[in-house]
């Protein structure tokens, strides 16, 4: 069995998955939850001995937010909450604790790999992810590899790409980011701006979408804005790394059949690849499973 474990910026996810890479056991934990301990990577390993129980297993795979430093086994930098994970030597921690292999990798890359590997998206040898969660990540397979670039960074700031020179400041340090209009977070900054009665919401953007799906998108300005936002960047991203397949996925897609027929439409239109429309864009088909699976089943842990 491996051991799957997930930092975003809203949940910690955790995954016990069998060989054949079949997910046997999932707990969802809120990240909040173990934070305001100041032992937090202590509350971590209490969280992972209560799921494991008596299972044993034979390598482990961490899916994190952020800049991720492969080769250390660390996470370099982030933004937002999940910043606070930044430079513990995090793969190391669990392989001494449980004996055995770990990994630590991007969770866009971890969702590229584990959709590429178990999406069975056919011979496919070039593949990009962009998960449009509580950010915007991207990923790429490439050649039937996963993309690095000269360092960390290389194909996983697809969500930081500039889509409006005067738009609003990132947090990232660039302006008018894809995130910025195009994530949950991003989502929530433009309810406030226009005073959206969905900020009144428990969860302001699955309410939206939701009011969207039952009433339509006709003459609702914060959701076309949305997809011609979203259109804008994933023209971009398809301009720089030419997949055959692009895969969304992330929370937002949840809502995918309101999104999906819109953004290809218009995708096609601007993506400018020969012929015209061909890089065909899907929503994902393993969903949540998809960075805990990249995340066992990554190259580091294979060799």
């Amino acid at each position: 069995m491996r051991l799957g474990l997930e930092l975003g910026g809203t949940n910690f996810k955790l995954g016990l998955i069998s060989e054949d890479g079949k997910v046997n056991k999932i707990q969802l934990i809120r990240t909040d939850d173990f934070l305001v301990s100041k032992d937090f990577i202590g509350e971590i390993k209490k969280k992972v001995d209560s799921f494991l129980g008596e299972h044993k297993i034979n390598s482990g795979g961490i899916s994190a937010k952020g800049i991720v430093d492969v080769e250390k086994g660390l996470i370099v930098d982030d933004v937002g909450e999940a910043k606070i994970f930044s430079n513990i030597f995090l793969r190391d921690i669990f392989s001494e604790k449980y004996g055995v292999p770990f990994n630590i990798e991007n969770d866009a890359r971890c969702y590229a790999l584990g959709e590429w590997k178990f999406g069975d998206w056919g011979n496919t040898k070039n593949l990009t992810c962009v998960t449009l969660g509580t950010g915007v990540g991207c990923a790429s397979i490439l050649n039937g590899k996963l993309f690095y670039g000269s360092d960390h960074l290389g194909g996983v700031l697809g969500g930081h790409i500039s889509i409006d020179r005067n738009g609003p400041p990132c947090p990232c340090g660039n302006i008018g980011c894809l995130e910025m209009f195009c994530s949950k977070n991003g989502l929530k900054r433009i309810f406030k701006l226009s005073k959206s009665k969905f900020l009144n919401y428990e969860d302001p953007v699955k309410s939206f979408f939701s009011y969207i799906r039952e009433n339509g998108s006709s003459g609702d300005k914060i959701f076309n804005d949305f997809v011609n936002n979203l259109a804008i960047g994933l023209t971009n991203i398809i301009h720089v790394y030419s997949p055959d397949k692009l895969i969304l996925g992330g929370g937002i897609m949840n809502s995918s059949e309101i999104i999906l027929p819109k953004i290809k439409k218009k995708v096609d239109k601007m993506a400018f690849t020969s012929p015209r429309g061909r890089c065909q864009i899907f929503s994902s088909k393993l969903g949540n499973h998809a960075p805990l699976l990249g995340a066992v089943f990554h190259p580091n842990l294979e060799n």
